[in-house]
C-alpha cells in the first residue's frame, strides 16, 4: 500500500516512547490461533523480537541533535521506523549484520540495558533479520539517507492468512463491547485499507450477520438480532 493506515510521533521519556510505540504496533498487527489440547496459541505475523530490537534501535541510536521526532508508519504490507540521524562513526550499513557497532549516545544504551531491555550491543539488526529468515518473511530493509535511517519490517499479511471464518469472528466480536460498529472500528482493529474492511463487512451483511444502519458519514453497523451465527 502507498498510503499509511495508522502512524505515530514518538514522544516523551524515552521508556513511554517505547511503550507506546510498541503498543502501537502490536495492537494493529494480525494474529493467528491454533490449540493444541487445551493450549491457545498465538502467533503474531512478525516476530515479536524483530519489532522490539527495530525499536531499541531508532530510540537508541538516533541523532538527537536533529529536532525532530522518531516515526513510525503501518501499510498493508509492511512497517516503516523513520529515524532522524544517519549511521553513527565509522560504521556502514553491510557491517551491521557483522555485529560492530558505534554508541552515539552510550547514556541512553545504559538506561535501557539497566531496564533490561538491551542484552548485548551490536546484535539488534543480527536478530532482525535472523527472526526473519527463520520464520520464512521476506527480508527486511535498511535505508541510510541524508540525516535519516529507515527500517521495513515487511508485514506477514501475504504469507500469514487467517481463515475466513477466524476473521469474520474478530468483527463479530468488537460487538461485545458496543452495540455498533463503524468501518474505522474494523481498519482500527485490523490494520486493513477501506476497501478490505469494506469487503468483510459487506460479506458478513450477506450472511446476514450484522446489518447497516445509517447512510455515508453516519454509516454503522450492528448485530442482526433476527439471526444467530451458523458456528
Amino acid at each position: 500500500g502507498r498510503e499509511a493506515i495508522a502512524s505515530i510521533d514518538c514522544e516523551g521519556t524515552l521508556l513511554n516512547q517505547f511503550q507506546q510505540a510498541h503498543h502501537f504496533v502490536l495492537s494493529r498487527l494480525s494474529k493467528s490461533f491454533s490449540i493444541t489440547g487445551i493450549v491457545r496459541d498465538e502467533k503474531l505475523e512478525i516476530p515479536e523480537v524483530a519489532l522490539r530490537e527495530a525499536l531499541l534501535n531508532l530510540l537508541i541510536h538516533r541523532n538527537y541533535h536533529i529536532k525532530a521526532p522518531s516515526k513510525i508508519a503501518i501499510y498493508d504490507d509492511r512497517i516503516e521506523l523513520f529515524s532522524p540521524g544517519d549511521f553513527s562513526g565509522p560504521i556502514e550499513q553491510d557491517q551491521l549484520l557483522q555485529g560492530l557497532t558505534y554508541l552515539r549516545n552510550p547514556a541512553i544504551c545504559k538506561i535501557f540495558r539497566e531496564l533490561g531491555l538491551v542484552e548485548k550491543m551490536g546484535t539488534g539488526f543480527i536478530s532482525i533479520f535472523k527472526s526473519y529468515e527463520a520464520w520464512g518473511l521476506d527480508k527486511p530493509q535498511i535505508i541510510e539517507g541524508a540525516n535519516f535511517v529507515k527500517c521495513i519490517l515487511p508485514r506477514g499479511s501475504s504469507q500469514f492468512t487467517e481463515t475466513k471464518a477466524q476473521t469474520e469472528e474478530g468483527i463479530l466480536a468488537l460487538f461485545y463491547s458496543q452495540h455498533e460498529i463503524t468501518t474505522q472500528d474494523v481498519i482500527n482493529k485490523f490494520s486493513i485499507s477501506r476497501a478490505t474492511a469494506q469487503r468483510w463487512l459487506n460479506s458478513l451483511i450477506e450472511q446476514e450477520l450484522i446489518e447497516r444502519i445509517g447512510r455515508t458519514r453516519n454509516l454503522r453497523y450492528r448485530r442482526n438480532t433476527k439471526k444467530s451465527p451458523s458456528r
